[in-house]
């Protein structure tokens, strides 16, 4: 299924062969931005009338206005920094902003027939807000300003996993066990998804942490530095190698292989004299 973004503030609904499925109705304004939930069951569409509508897909209409107000969304916001559905397709998380200024911007989590659940963090910076649900859809963690908190799916706290003015990069495991957070020239530490307790820290963050990444089989972790040099890690915090990637002053991409077993690295392609990017894989 595919979906398209009219002039007149509709949706168009398309099945792969191009045939017009229907049209989704309601949006007042250009709609931005639009994302289908995993199970392919749902659409939640972002629209610069500060909206978001939740569809159920075999309706012609709104199923729920959710109580949002974006302020002011640039076109290049991407969604995922502003919806995020549970894998299963159960759930989902957003940001609400507050332009009166009376109150803080939330983080909202939602049932998806549109009933809230609970308010998961409140949030100053909307650029710095984020959250991420474990690949089995029982936990997440949210980064509310300085706060990153482990949480249940259905909104119950496990842990404060930090509380830093630094900003924090979060990778949950492919096996929904561990919580890795890289704090922007602090440390990397490995978290006990279920318990939300601190297992070890990893990285001689010397140089300041530009990467982080799990393998497949959640068996390894990689992180990379700033001045380029990649750590491979076992999950008990071992450190098996450091590789120089030779890319100074640039963050380093690391992809592993499906079956774990090899990985690579981009470095850059500017400290090389090249303007190329794109997407890699193994």
């Amino acid at each position: 299924m595919l979906v398209t973004a009219n002039d007149d503030n509709t949706l168009n609904l398309w099945d792969t062969e191009g045939k017009l499925l229907r049209t989704l109705k309601g949006h007042k304004d250009d709609v931005i931005d639009a994302k289908f939930s995993p199970d392919n069951e749902f659409l939640v569409s972002i629209s610069a009338d500060r909206t978001a509508k939740l569809w159920q897909l075999t309706r012609s209409n709104a199923l729920k206005t959710l109580t949002l107000d974006f302020g002011d969304i640039e076109s290049w916001q991407p969604i995922s920094d502003l919806i995020n559905f549970s894998p299963e397709g159960k759930v989902l998380t957003t940001i609400k902003v507050d332009r009166s200024e009376e109150e803080e911007s939330s983080i909202q989590l939602w049932r998806m027939d549109g009933t809230p659940i609970k308010q998961l963090a409140t949030v100053r910076d909307i650029y710095s807000q984020r959250s991420f649900f474990s690949e089995d859809g029982k936990r997440l963690v949210v980064l509310g300003d300085n706060v990153t908190t482990l949480f249940q799916s259905n909104g119950k706290p496990i842990k404060q996993l930090l509380d830093t003015d630094r900003s924090v990069q979060v990778m949950l495991s492919p096996d929904s066990q561990w919580v890795v957070t890289a704090e922007r020239n602090g440390p990397v530490i490995l978290w006990q998804a279920e318990t939300g307790i601190r297992v070890v820290t990893l990285a001689d963050v010397s140089k300041g942490t530009a990467n982080i990444s799990f393998s497949p089989d959640s068996s390894l972790i990689t992180t990379s530095d700033k001045k380029g040099t990649v750590k491979l890690w076992t999950v008990d915090g071992s450190l098996i190698k450091s590789f120089p990637t030779g890319g100074e002053n640039s963050p380093t991409q690391v992809v592993f292989s499906p079956d774990s077993q090899l990985f690579l690295t981009v470095v850059n392609p500017s400290d090389y004299g090249s303007d190329s990017y794109g997407p890699i894989s193994l």
